[in-house]
């Protein structure tokens, strides 16, 4: 091998290690000072209001995303984010009037009663750790000058390199923590600073349509869609599930994130049932004991909420979000099976109760979603 090429593959592999090592302290450093930080910034935000989404009513946002252009944005599982939040902002909170800003710089007082909504995006971008949160604490500084609350919503409230940043802003300014996954009490017990939620905000009424289908579940194929990525433990049950389905006449179909965006979605629209899990991913489960005991054992996956707008059977376990949103198991959705017991020979309900299940659970998350925003505060 030329020496040159060695050289570069070398330090390829170096700057590789390197930036992992990095990663790794932060997630260390973050998981244990989390709670001396929370405690910090919560009584900082004693000076601060609580202004959460629904119960204050604004005449204008701005947006602040770290790439203005839209193919530079980084998505989701095939979700822009921070088209999800407009649609929200526009459709959900009724606040028409909306600008899209990578800095407060130029931006002046107005009349008109403003919010400033933090993105992913945003908080992705750039270093926002780098010389102790100095573009956070500088943010928060002209924020405070133009008299503007701030809404942030994280992707993964309990994932804190991204949530450290977010929750410094919201208590330095005021306004709210949004949660979506999880419950606003769930968000306290963390260490949030004013958590409210659950809002859907990534299935505003646009998105929602998008997932709505015009074949009736009895007249779809006797697919499952089974959720079969990102965690260990999901992989294993869902694998136990898929074998014993398939037995009784069930088409499995296992969701592996590999699919565009389009084909999911269509294939979501022609499921007749969504199996997959409410639990906490293992990988957020970290740091010292007295951490993880504020860590909530569930939080709702983007694809129940996606399973109930497709008015498909949604089968997972009970938590937390249900319960204040007002789902009830066997009447809105399907209690998934116990992992620790025999997954063998499982069926599911007679065709009529799963169809009643289905139109239960798509009619209670319609009026969630395209209803008045609801919050629980």
């Amino acid at each position: 091998m030329p020496v040159n090429i060695e050289r570069y593959i070398r330090r390829d592999l170096a700057s590789i290690v390197a930036t992992r090592m990095k990663r790794a302290f932060k997630r260390y450093l973050a998981s244990h000072t989390w709670l001396v930080i929370s405690w910090l910034l919560n009584n900082l935000a004693r000076t601060r209001e609580f202004i959460p989404p629904g119960l204050f009513e604004f005449d204008s946002s701005l947006i602040l995303v770290g790439e203005l252009e839209t193919s530079k944005r980084r998505t989701i599982l095939g979700i822009d984010l921070t088209d999800s939040i407009e649609s929200w902002l526009r459709e959900s909170m009724g606040i028409k009037k909306y600008e899209l800003v990578s800095n407060l710089e130029g931006v002046k007082n107005a009349d008109s009663r403003r919010v400033l909504v933090v993105t992913y995006d945003w908080l992705i971008s750039g270093n926002r750790w780098g010389k102790v949160f100095k573009e956070i604490r500088e943010l928060a500084n002209r924020a405070q000058e133009l008299n503007l609350p701030i809404w942030v919503a994280p992707t993964d409230p309990f994932a804190l390199e991204e949530v450290i940043p977010a929750t410094i802003l919201v208590a330095m300014c005021g306004g709210s923590t949004i949660m979506q996954a999880n419950t606003a009490d769930q968000g306290r017990k963390f260490g949030l600073v004013f958590p409210s939620g659950p809002h859907i905000w990534t299935l505003p009424p646009t998105q929602f349509m998008s997932f709505n289908s015009d074949v009736p579940w009895i007249a779809r194929e006797p697919k499952v869609l089974l959720a079969v990525s990102s965690d260990p433990r999901r992989i294993s049950l869902m694998n136990k599930i898929s074998n014993s389905l398939s037995e009784v006449g069930w088409n499995i179909n296992l969701s592996k994130l590999d699919l565009n965006w389009i084909d999911y979605t269509n294939f979501v629209k022609n499921s007749q049932v969504v199996i997959t899990t409410c639990w906490m991913y293992q990988v957020h489960i970290t740091g010292p004991r007295r951490l993880r005991t504020r860590i909530p054992a569930t939080t709702v996956t983007h694809r129940v909420w996606e399973g109930f707008a497709a008015g498909a059977v949604v089968v997972t376990n009970s938590n937390a979000v249900f319960d204040s949103l007002g789902f009830v198991a066997g009447i809105h959705y399907v209690e998934l099976w116990d992992e620790n017991e025999p997954i063998e020979n499982i069926v599911l309900p007679p065709e009529k109760d799963l169809m009643k299940i289905a139109k239960a659970g798509h009619e209670l998350f319609a009026k969630l979603v395209l209803g008045k925003c609801r919050n629980n505060t």
